[in-house]
C-alpha cells in the first residue's frame, strides 16, 4: 500500500496536468499546484511508511486519507464544477483509508509485536521472526 501511496504522489508531482484531465473529465480542472501538493504529501506519506513501518504512521496516514476524502466531497459541494475531480479524489483517499484500517484490523489479531510494532504472525517471511509458536 505504502509503495502504491508513494508511486501515486511522484505521478502527481511530476505530471500534475494529465492526472488533473484525468480526475476531471469534462468537468473543470484543478490548478496543477493543487495537485502537486496533493501528490507531493502522498509521496511524502508514502516512503515515510516504506522507510518506517510501524503501526502509529499507518494510523496517522489513514486519519489523513480519511479527513482529505472528507474535505474532498466539501469542495464537491462548494464548487460543482471540480465536482468529478473532487469526487475521485475522494475516492481515492477513501479507498487508501479503508486499505490502511483493513492492514490494521488484521494487525491486532496476534499478541507477538516486531521491531516496527507489527504483529509477528502478519509478516511470516520475516527472518527477524523467531519461528517458536506463539
Amino acid at each position: 500500500m505504502a509503495a502504491c501511496t508513494a508511486a501515486a504522489g511522484a505521478v502527481m508531482l511530476l505530471g500534475p496536468h494529465a492526472v488533473a484531465r484525468l480526475a476531471s473529465g469534462t468537468g473543470s480542472i484543478p490548478d496543477a499546484a493543487v495537485v502537486r501538493i496533493l501528490g507531493g504529501r502522498q509521496l511524502l506519506q508514502g516512503t515515510a511508511l516504506l522507510i518506517r513501518p510501524a503501526p502509529p504512521l499507518l494510523t496517522a496516514g489513514l486519519g489523513v486519507d480519511a479527513l482529505h476524502a472528507a474535505s474532498m466531497v466539501a469542495a464537491a459541494v462548494i464548487w460543482p464544477g471540480y465536482r468529478r475531480a473532487a469526487l475521485t479524489s475522494a475516492a481515492v483517499a477513501g479507498g487508501s483509508a479503508v486499505a490502511g484500517a483493513l492492514i490494521m484490523r488484521g494487525n491486532t489479531n496476534r499478541s507477538t509485536r516486531d521491531d516496527h510494532g507489527f504483529r509477528t504472525e502478519s509478516r511470516p517471511n520475516n527472518p527477524r521472526i523467531s519461528p517458536e509458536p506463539v
